[in-house]
């Protein structure tokens, strides 16, 4: 069940919207009687029966829902293996923030925030059997005795965790990058990745070659490189924006002596990993752009 709260063209609680701790997120509903301020809409003709097909300028969460069940849609569209769970925590996480000085703005009241269509289907990760052109899936697994991540691209790797280690549990997380770089797009980088044992026992991957270097000068002995190309990825500019066509996938790092980090496309992670006080890396936080 998701529970949607209507919003006013000020990006504010409409009059007639419920509100509470139960609310999950807003969207646009239309308020007031100014028709600039009301929402248009297909509409049927009829008291007691559908009538003809028209249009209608109207207020109310019968509008507001809507959009967010068509949101839903195109987001199963994009992934028809999503759970109810997944949907509400990507619906959530990609919310826009209600603007300053309004009532939502105040406190947990009007959900989330303003429901994001765009930011929400693209932030939703395609199915791995339906790959674009040339990809591969990159695979997310987590171990919770060290509380550490970890991403693979290799099949052979995905079956050895899948059969051999299975403390390291996938996560469901899933984006895309290519295994050679004949395959990638112009201005694909290959992506390094280090291995420290000792005390750290973690991998580390980058598609920054200073950073790829820097790694190796600073850390001999220490991060051993494994792999300078295990796959390849485009990545973001200097603002953190990904081209068309991708989406921004986030690297944070634990902060610990352990040095562990994790990637995501998932803006709902993306704010829990903040929460939990994970450190943003890259450029704006952006590590990658995967292909959709």
């Amino acid at each position: 069940m998701i529970t949607v709260g209507a919003s006013g063209n000020n990006g504010d609680r409409t009059g007639y919207s419920n509100y509470g701790a139960r609310v999950d997120l807003s969207a646009p509903g239309g308020d007031g009687s100014d028709v600039s301020s009301l929402v248009l809409s297909t509409y049927a003709l009829g008291e007691t029966t559908p009538g003809d097909p028209a249009y209608a300028i109207a207020a109310g969460t019968r509008f507001s829902t809507p959009m967010v069940s068509g949101t839903v849609s195109l987001m199963i569209a994009r992934n028809p293996l999503l759970t109810p769970g997944r949907v509400l925590s990507i619906l959530t996480g990609t919310t826009r923030d209600f603007p300053v000085g309004t009532q939502c703005s105040a406190g947990s009241v009007c959900g989330s925030g303003l429901l994001d269509a765009g930011v929400a289907v693209a932030s939703t990760p395609p199915a791995t059997t339906v790959l674009p052109p040339n990809s591969v899936p990159v695979l997310e697994y987590y171990e919770a005795a060290s509380d550490h991540y970890f991403i693979t691209a290799d099949p052979n790797e995905i079956a050895y965790l899948n059969l051999y280690l299975p403390q390291w549990q996938r996560t469901g997380a899933v984006f895309f990058a290519y295994r050679e770089a004949f395959l990638a797009p112009p201005g694909a980088q290959p992506v390094c990745r280090f291995y420290a044992g000792g005390i750290i026992q973690s991998h580390f991957f980058t598609a920054n070659p200073a950073e790829c270097q820097f790694v190796q000068m600073r850390w001999p002995g220490v991060w051993t490189l494994e792999n300078p190309a295990v796959f390849y990825i485009e990545v973001p500019d200097a603002n953190g924006a990904c081209r068309e066509g991708t989406i921004p996938i986030y690297r944070f790092f634990n902060n610990r002596m352990d040095a562990n980090h994790r990637h995501t496309p998932d803006r709902s992670v993306r704010r829990a990993m903040i929460n939990r006080l994970w450190v943003p890396e890259g450029n704006n936080g952006v590590a990658f752009c995967s292909p959709i």
